[in-house]
């Protein structure tokens, strides 16, 4: 089921367009939110539900009774979360320019990068602080523009909490996978994992959720090519770590899949606050981890 609104309609604001829609045929739940109630439907029939709801809107307006009832409520979750992809994207260049460039600090590369050996020996915080190292300033800012574009996204549908969580557990997921198939010494670093696991993250969404406007969605081959396409396109790169790219993205989808299957809306701001704050405690916690060690 899919959400028409954000839980901020009153209760009999919800019990009467649940009405509306159920005498049009349109099976609904009206539920309760955090902040106030909200319509639920099969995605399939999303479009019409709103087709429904705007024709019953034009001949009995509720706006004085519900302001803001609509659209516009739900493209400000939307918003808020590409604005913390740039937010994102910032705080990978602070890192950069506190750390400086990993080609001219190679201990500090050495010692908070995800070097497969010192993982396997329990290093996991190398997991964490690998995903802010960059070698260059071009690695930078081509992470910079991946991780606002497809990580805001994934913010915008899964909420700035519980998107940042998938995203970076994506990363560290791609990161740990790559460490454990090497026999030999490896080092990764930069936040294309993560990236990549965004891709993956949307694309499992899409696969759980493919009915959008009414009509039929894509073909599970169609979306997961979709993703190994940009994977080829995008991370196979001369310098490019294509086995953690392709480790971030399958986590991804994993990582999508179980999210879409475990919500049909975006978690409460108590949980997305929680998730953030776990976010925080992660990144801050993995470097003092990686200074203490190093």
């Amino acid at each position: 089921m899919r959400p028409l609104f954000l839980p901020r309609m009153p209760r009999d604001a919800a019990e009467e367009l649940s009405l509306v829609l159920s005498s049009a045929g349109i099976q609904n739940r009206a539920v309760r939110g955090p902040g106030g109630w909200m319509l639920l439907v099969p995605p399939a029939l999303h479009a019409r539900a709103m087709e429904e709801i705007r024709a019953f809107d034009e001949e009995n307006p509720l706006e004085d009774e519900y302001p803001g009832r609509g659209e516009g409520q739900e493209q400000a979750p939307a918003k808020q979360g590409f604005v913390s992809g740039v937010y994102a994207a910032l705080l990978l260049a602070a890192v950069y320019a506190a750390s400086g460039p990993m080609e001219e600090s190679r201990e500090l590369l050495r010692a908070l990068g995800a070097l497969s050996p010192a993982v396997k020996h329990g290093q996991v915080f190398r997991l964490v602080t690998a995903l802010t190292l960059h070698v260059d300033v071009v690695h930078l800012v081509g992470n910079m523009a991946g991780i606002a574009l497809f990580g805001g996204a994934v913010a915008a549908v899964a909420g700035r909490g519980a998107g940042w969580l998938l995203v970076v557990a994506g990363g560290v997921g791609g990161n740990l996978a790559t460490a454990l198939v090497h026999t030999t010494p490896h080092l990764s670093v930069g936040a294309s994992t993560s990236v990549f696991a965004a891709i993956g993250i949307l694309g499992g969404f899409r696969l759980i959720r493919p009915g959008e406007g009414g009509r039929r969605g894509a073909r599970p081959w169609v979306i997961l090519g979709a993703g190994l396409a940009l994977l080829g396109l995008l991370g196979s790169g001369p310098r490019s770590d294509l086995l953690a790219h392709l480790f971030g993205y399958l986590c991804g989808v994993g990582l999508g899949l179980a999210y879409a299957k475990a919500f049909d809306h975006p978690p409460g701001k108590r949980v997305q606050a929680a998730a953030l704050g776990l976010v925080v405690l992660l990144l801050a916690g993995s470097w003092a981890w990686g200074y203490a060690a190093f």
